[in-house]
């Protein structure tokens, strides 16, 4: 996770919810179908994750913006934004959501306004699609449920750089 320069944000409570949806939606992202640049997961503060083409951020890279709420961070997300570039231009998909089927058991990111789905492989971004919008809903609010049990676990995925000892 990179941290979003000067955040107001409690980064040791948000580098849960980044770690278990990186470990997450790695799971699904089929490695022949990424993209050639790296992209990097960002927590940054609500309301700042469609700024961040104007700050530099998606300059080399495509970033997936995981928008807290600063000081409600162990809520979990708010918004997810996906930037990714595409014939030298920046795509960006400004309404994301953790979108999850258990059968077959499948989790990725999920735009709300077109078919499009994400994953994550090898630091690189997945395009996956179509999304199936039957039951679309239902599958945010069990991606939304998963992420919030993976996130109670994601201390042991990996060590968290921003954790006070």
């Amino acid at each position: 996770m990179v941290a979003y320069k000067n955040s107001p944000l409690n980064l040791e409570a948000a580098h849960k919810y980044v770690t278990a949806l990186g470990a997450m939606i790695a799971n699904s992202a089929p490695r022949e179908l990424s993209n050639p640049r790296e992209a990097a997961l960002i927590a940054v503060p609500e309301g700042r994750e469609l700024e961040l083409h104007k700050e530099g951020y998606t300059r080399e890279r495509d970033v997936i913006a995981i928008a807290f709420r600063p000081g409600k961070e162990s809520e979990g997300p708010t918004n997810i934004a996906i930037y990714e570039r595409l014939n030298n231009k920046v795509r960006v998909n400004p309404r994301c959501s953790p979108w999850y089927s258990p059968h077959p058991r499948l989790f990725m990111v999920a735009s709300h306004e077109d078919e499009i789905g994400y994953g994550y492989s090898d630091a690189r971004l997945v395009r996956i699609g179509p999304v199936p919008r039957k039951d679309f809903e239902l599958r945010l609010k069990q991606g939304e449920a998963e992420l919030h049990r993976a996130a109670k676990i994601a201390k042991d995925l990996v060590s968290n750089p921003f954790l006070r000892r």
